[in-house]
């Protein structure tokens, strides 16, 4: 199953290679990509772990965009700078 989640915060490929990089982790999770452009996270996963990854996205700091009950706040926007500039230095290793 192809689960797209549209979410705040991506930036750049280092926020990208965040969610990408522990995802490739989670049992279940074949595959995700990220569309920096339109904000949008594709995971290719088991059927029943959306609500698994949607908290883990919330909690690298890239909440659902839209329809949720989660809000972009200070420390979320800040957290996802945090990820960010942590998958950029994982990404040069």
């Amino acid at each position: 199953m192809i689960y797209q989640f549209n979410v705040a915060n991506i930036r750049s490929d280092c926020c990208a290679y965040t969610i990408c990089a522990p995802f490739g982790n989670f049992d279940g999770v074949n595959e995700t990509d990220v569309n920096i452009t339109n904000g949008a996270v594709f995971v290719d996963a088991i059927n029943g772990i959306k609500d698994t990854l949607t908290a883990a996205l919330l909690h690298l700091g890239y909440p659902e965009a839209e329809g949720s009950k989660l809000t972009n706040t200070l420390s979320v926007i800040a957290k996802s700078i945090d990820s960010c500039i942590k998958g950029r230095l994982q990404s040069l290793i």
